[in-house]
C-alpha cells in the first residue's frame, strides 16, 4: 500500500511539474491554445478533444492523481484478483475488483491533493521566513557609533 501510495503521488508530480516531460506539455499547452484561438475566430461552438482533456488532467494534481490512482491501482487489482482465486470456496467477484481499481484512482486523486497543499505551503512559508528575516541586518547589523 505505500509503494502505491508513493509511486501515484510520484507519478502525478512527473506527470504535472516533471522538467522532462516540459516540451510536451509546452507542445500540448500551445497546440490547444491555437485551437482555441481558431475556434473564437470562427466563432465555432466548443466540441471535446483529446488533447484539451488531456491539458485538463496535467494541469490538475487532482485530476492527475485520479489517473495515475488508477495506472498504479493495477498492481492492486491485480494482486486481490489473484489472490482471491487462491482462496478455496472463494469465488472471483468483477464488481468488487472495479470497484477496488475505482478507490486506487480516488485514493490518488487525494494523495496528490495533499502533496500539493504541502508543497504550496512549504513554498509559502519559505518566502514568508524570507520577506520577514533580511540576512544582512539579521547577521550583521552595526550602529554608528559601535567600535568596529
Amino acid at each position: 500500500m505505500l509503494l502505491f501510495a508513493i509511486a501515484s503521488v510520484g507519478l502525478t508530480a512527473i506527470l504535472v511539474d516533471g522538467k522532462i516531460l516540459a516540451p510536451l506539455r509546452d507542445r500540448l499547452f500551445e497546440h490547444n491554445r491555437q485551437l482555441r484561438e481558431k475556434r473564437e475566430r470562427l466563432n465555432l461552438k466548443p466540441r471535446f478533444t483529446f488533447s484539451e482533456f488531456f491539458e485538463g488532467i496535467l494541469t490538475c494534481y487532482q485530476c492527475c492523481g485520479f489517473w495515475s490512482g488508477l495506472i498504479c491501482g493495477l498492481y492492486l487489482v491485480v494482486s486481490f484478483v489473484s489472490g482471491l482465486g487462491s482462496i478455496p470456496g472463494r469465488p472471483f467477484v468483477l464488481s468488487q475488483a472495479v470497484l477496488l481499481w475505482f478507490c486506487c484512482g480516488v485514493a490518488g486523486s487525494l494523495l496528490a491533493h495533499i502533496y500539493y497543499w504541502c508543497i504550496e505551503l512549504i513554498s509559502a512559508l519559505t518566502l514568508l521566513v524570507k520577506s520577514k528575516i533580511p540576512l544582512d541586518e539579521h547577521h550583521h547589523h552595526h550602529h554608528e557609533d559601535d567600535a568596529p
